[in-house]
């Protein structure tokens, strides 16, 4: 009888790696990602921004982020066709889970694909607060039909846009950017459509000082061509507001948008866009400005 303990004692191991998949993980140490894969497999992974191919993992506020598995492999057939499933999670350097979607691909292929090579991608528009930044991204594709996976986790940084400054004086806020509405999306480069209707945004303004209970916010908006023509001039946006005042806790679930449009007029580029959020008690601001080229 001792002599079958060791082929018995070893048949339980033997038994449960077969049932197992291998193993295996890639790191790219550029963008610090890591792929881990069990059963499905992937030949490249690409991360477009904003419609061009990045290397980075450096995304600004509401970038245009898609990741594309390209060749997916190992998910298994039923009558030609393949079920894959995605998720994707998105963590806060608080650690708090900021968006989860456990099946984007739901809507898409639902009845499956039989798409050889296999491309599977996953959009993420990242509009979170960049005060909370890294942020840590987790990709998972499982198979409906199978139990293979694959893992895919990368941290990337969150950083304003880079079209405005900013400088403050005594006032904070979450997000100030350009919205072109027509477009549905933020400026970036700077070109502006004088066609196009324009918001210039600010949004989480803070730090203003309560009389009452009440805040009195005010909002200048300035466009200058380069020889020094006001091409568009509001002293005061908020005039009623500064007046009248606004209970504070209303005053910090707000968003202030300002609409921009463009009428024909001669102008020499770049234009400098100028924008100062006060607080009338205090005399605390927030300066924002860039250069803008306005193309009629």
């Amino acid at each position: 009888m001792k002599r079958h303990l060791p082929f018995l004692a070893m048949l339980p191991i033997l038994l449960l790696g077969s049932c197992q998949f291998e193993k295996s993980v890639k790191k790219n140490f550029r963008n610090y990602s890591e792929t881990i894969s069990e059963g499905i497999g992937v030949d490249h992974i690409k991360i477009i921004q904003n419609g061009k191919e990045t290397p980075h993992n450096l995304f600004e506020f509401a970038d245009d982020i898609r990741f594309v598995f390209n060749d997916v492999t190992g998910l298994k057939e039923k009558e030609g066709r393949v079920y894959p499933k995605m998720s994707m999670k998105v963590v806060s350097s608080k650690k708090e889970t900021v968006f989860h979607e456990p099946d984007l691909l739901a809507q898409n292929l639902k009845d499956g694909t039989d798409l050889k090579p296999l491309q599977l991608t996953a959009s993420l528009v990242p509009a979170f607060s960049t005060k909370d930044s890294p942020y840590d991204i987790y990709l998972e594709i499982t198979d409906e039909n199978g139990k293979g996976k694959l893992d895919y986790h990368m941290r990337f940084d969150l950083i304003d846009g880079r079209l405005l400054f900013f400088g403050k004086e005594g006032l904070d806020y979450e997000h100030i950017y350009l919205y072109n509405e027509n477009k549905n999306t933020i400026v970036r480069d700077g070109k502006v459509d004088a066609k196009d209707e324009y918001t210039l945004m600010f949004e989480g303004i803070s730090g203003l000082q309560t009389k009452d209970g009440m805040v009195y916010p005010a909002l200048m908006v300035d466009i200058t061509d380069s020889l020094g023509k006001k091409v568009l001039h509001n002293p005061n946006v908020l005039q009623q507001l500064t007046e009248t005042g606004m209970k504070e806790s209303e005053f910090l679930e707000s968003k202030f948008p300002v609409t921009i449009r463009f009428k024909p007029y001669e102008l020499v580029n770049p234009c400098a866009l100028k924008a100062v959020f006060e607080d009338k008690i205090s005399g605390k601001k927030i300066r924002a400005g860039g250069l803008i080229h306005i193309e009629y």
